[in-house]
């Protein structure tokens, strides 16, 4: 349990592991709850004419949802590794929830378009179930990337600041001549950001594709302005918006202190 504890990030493992199996019981409860009014058997795929290939309802049940809880494992468990770097177990834990939703939304909406129908053959996948359910899976998987917290790990990157600290250490004075950092704005603006744009855009490009893209990328073009490079040392310092456009230069002399 020790060495699993050191290699293992065991509150994102209980995630990974219990968050696929419980969306899957939730789709097959609701799926349940439509089987009277769907065709026997159901339609699994389709075209512009209508279903094309069937199979029985549980079929349809058990395999969706067994697609979905093994899809999820796959991507989640990428985050659970400690020795991951951090934004990696962030970013697969995001996507880990993108996916699984987006799964649902698609089992969901095959089901949705037969409910009412005799005959599987004339059914369609119903569009605003998916639109919904894939444009909502965007967004919270975004919020999850923001809102998860990795359990801490010493990595080659903790080597190297507290190398540069011991450096600092004998030497007061090298800190002060020059600097670097970086500040962005809240977490919370971000995810603003992504809500009030990402997820409108999913469903504008239903209708307008270069639409919905535009408004995605001037999203993301925006949320890179709000993150700032500041750099100091014996010349004066300096301002970058973006990481790279130089919005400000004090030099040296019109520091006071």
């Amino acid at each position: 349990m020790g060495k699993m504890r050191d290699s293992l990030d065991l509150r994102a493992l209980r995630f990974a592991v219990a968050f696929p199996l419980l969306l899957a019981a939730a789709f097959a409860v609701c799926a349940l709850m439509l089987r009277n009014n769907l065709p026997d058997p159901v339609a699994i795929a389709w075209n512009a004419d209508g279903g094309i290939s069937f199979a029985p309802f549980l079929a349809y049940v058990l395999g969706g949802g067994g697609f979905l809880v093994v899809a999820g494992w796959l991507v989640f468990i990428q985050a659970v590794p400690l020795a991951r770097p951090v934004i990696m177990r962030r970013v697969m834990m995001g996507m880990g929830l993108m996916v699984t939703l987006f799964i649902t939304s698609v089992l969901a909406a095959g089901l949705v378009g037969q409910t009412g129908l005799a005959d599987a053959r004339s059914s369609h996948v119903d569009a605003t179930v998916l639109a919904l359910g894939a444009g909502a899976a965007l967004p919270l998987g975004v919020v999850m990337m923001m809102a998860f917290k990795p359990d801490p790990h010493w990595t080659p990157e903790d080597d190297a600041a507290l190398e540069a600290e011991r450096i600092r250490t004998e030497d007061p004075g090298l800190a002060e001549d020059s600097m670097l950092l970086w500040v962005h704005a809240r977490s919370s603006v971000f995810v603003m950001i992504c809500v009030a744009t990402l997820f409108p855009a999913m469903l504008i490009a239903i209708a307008l594709p270069w639409l919905g893209a535009l408004l995605a990328v001037v999203a993301v073009i925006g949320a890179c302005f709000l993150f700032v490079r500041v750099r100091a040392d014996r010349k004066g310092v300096q301002v970058f918006a973006a990481g790279v456009l130089r919005v400000l230069t004090v030099p040296a002399v019109d520091i006071a202190g």
